[in-house]
């Protein structure tokens, strides 16, 4: 399907209280399993599955409490992309080398880090299981974020430059 779109599309299940997505809707195992269903049926190439809300002014959350939230997701959402026949795969959104070693054990396979690799640690977990690896651009903590758009107008001068600099 990838192939012929040219495209991977993901789908995002947060197993969060307060993610700005969707408030709440998959706390509970057995929504957060209905909806990994719905986006496979919607086609999601990649389902992105986090325990850790990334909105502004979020506090963090200990890997012990991701893993409460996403392990059991993680697992039911890789049994259920194996039971496709189109290739599908599972992301683990997190922060945290612990929560990826888990998840990446359950058998997610790819690691979705929004913190721009602020932990090496997090980058040695990836590369030990041989996962992919998405690198987000950040300039800061989600718990410092004062809202969605607190860069003025001219923060950036070139997007692609300066977050390819940044990222270096």
């Amino acid at each position: 399907a990838v192939s012929k779109r040219g495209v991977a599309l993901m789908g995002v299940c947060n197993v969060t209280p307060d993610s700005f997505s969707d408030g709440g809707e998959f706390l509970r195992p057995e929504d957060a399993r209905a909806h990994v269903d719905l986006l496979l049926a919607e086609g999601a190439d990649i389902l992105d599955i986090g325990g850790e809300s990334t909105r502004p002014r979020a506090k963090p959350v200990s890997a012990k409490g991701q893993l409460e939230r996403v392990l059991d997701v993680v697992g039911y959402a890789v049994h259920a992309c194996a039971k496709l026949d189109r290739p599908a795969c599972v992301s683990i959104d997190t922060q945290d080398a612990d929560v990826a070693r888990a998840c990446l054990a359950a058998g997610a396979s790819v690691v979705n880090d929004v913190s721009c690799c602020a932990e090496i640690e997090l980058a040695r977990a990836v590369a030990e299981a041989e996962a992919a690896y998405i690198l987000m651009h950040s300039r800061g903590s989600q718990e410092k974020m004062p809202g969605f758009s607190v860069q003025k107008e001219d923060a950036y001068r070139d997007i692609v430059y300066d977050v390819a600099r940044e990222w270096k």
